[in-house]
């Protein structure tokens, strides 16, 4: 699979990204050359850990945009949950969120 990933990226009809800090085609993500670089999606089967840093910083965005909500308040981290179909804002779950909010974290 890396070496078909590999192939594709050099020939540019795929782009793989990275979050900052991380490395190799497993934790990068992938798109078609062209596409947006991220995609709101339902959460699915992903754990809160899964979900890409890059696409919870979009949705705090589209959240804090579309709701007038104040970024990065517990109403605003809440609202961000729900996006997921997640519910509880626990304290590791907030501080991880806030991290990746304020740019602090890599996740």
């Amino acid at each position: 699979m890396n070496k078909a990933l590999a192939s594709a990226v050099r020939q540019g009809r795929v782009i793989s990204e990275n979050e900052p800090g991380k490395s190799g085609f497993i934790l990068s993500t992938v798109r078609s050359k062209g596409t947006d670089p991220v995609k709101l999606r339902r959460r699915g089967s992903r754990t809160f850990e899964e979900i890409p840093p890059g696409e919870l910083r979009a949705a705090g965005r589209y959240i804090s945009e579309t709701h007038r909500l104040e970024p990065c308040s517990d109403e605003h981290l809440r609202a961000i949950l729900e996006c997921f179909d997640l519910k509880r804002l626990t304290t590791q779950a907030g501080t991880t969120m806030l991290d990746i909010l304020e740019g602090r974290a890599d996740q």
